[in-house]
C-alpha cells in the first residue's frame, strides 16, 4: 500500500512542478475548493455553529491530504484487483492513475452530498445505494469528459472503483450520523 501512496505522491509532486498540464492543476485545486464548499453546505445542513471561514480553511487542508491518501488507497486496491481475471490496468501511467483518482474523489464528494439527503428520507437503503452508484458513474463520466481522457479504461476496474467509492461514502455517512 505504501508503494501506491508513493506513486500517487510522485504524481502530485510532478503536477505541482509543472510536468503535467496546468489544466490538471487547476482542476485539482477546483475539486479541493468544491469539496470545502460541500463541507460548508453539510455543516449548514446539520446546523453546526462552527465558524464557517475556519471550517472552510480546515476543509481545504483535509481534502488536500484526503485526495492524496484516497488515490493511494485506490491504486493499492486496483493493484490487488489485477490478480483477479478480467481486471487489468490498461496503462501504468502515473498521470492516468492520478487523474482517475481525482475524478473518483469528485464522485465520492457527490455521493456524500446526495447521501446527506437520503439520510433524512425514509425508504429502502438499497434503493438509495443504487441511485448513488448511478450518480457516481455519471459524475465519473462527466469528469473524464472534462479532463479529456484519451485512454480506454478497463470497465470492470472502473465499476469496481465506483462501487468502492459508494461503499466508502456510505460508511462515512454512517459514521457522520453516529457522531452527530
Amino acid at each position: 500500500m505504501l508503494s501506491g501512496l508513493y506513486d500517487v505522491l510522485g504524481f502530485f509532486i510532478d503536477l505541482f512542478m509543472g510536468k503535467y498540464s496546468q489544466f490538471y492543476l487547476i482542476v485539482f485545486i477546483l475539486i479541493i475548493v468544491l469539496a470545502a464548499i460541500i463541507d460548508l453546505f453539510i455543516s449548514i445542513g446539520s446546523k453546526k455553529s462552527e465558524n464557517k471561514l475556519l471550517l472552510f480553511i480546515k476543509s481545504l487542508g483535509i481534502h488536500f491530504v484526503g485526495i492524496i491518501v484516497f488515490c493511494g488507497i485506490l491504486l493499492f486496491i486496483n493493484r490487488m484487483l489485477t490478480f483477479i481475471p478480467f481486471f487489468h490496468i490498461n496503462s501504468q501511467s502515473e498521470e492516468l492513475m492520478g487523474l482517475t483518482g481525482i475524478t473518483l474523489y469528485l464522485s465520492l464528494l457527490f455521493v456524500l452530498f446526495v447521501g446527506q439527503f437520503f439520510m433524512k428520507m425514509r425508504g429502502h437503503k438499497l434503493f438509495h445505494v443504487v441511485i448513488q452508484f448511478f450518480i457516481a458513474i455519471a459524475i465519473f463520466y462527466i469528469g473524464t469528459l472534462l479532463l479529456n481522457f484519451s485512454v480506454a479504461f478497463n470497465i470492470p476496474i472502473i465499476l469496481a472503483d465506483i462501487a468502492i467509492v459508494v461503499l466508502i461514502g456510505n460508511v462515512l455517512l454512517e459514521y457522520i450520523e453516529k457522531v452527530d
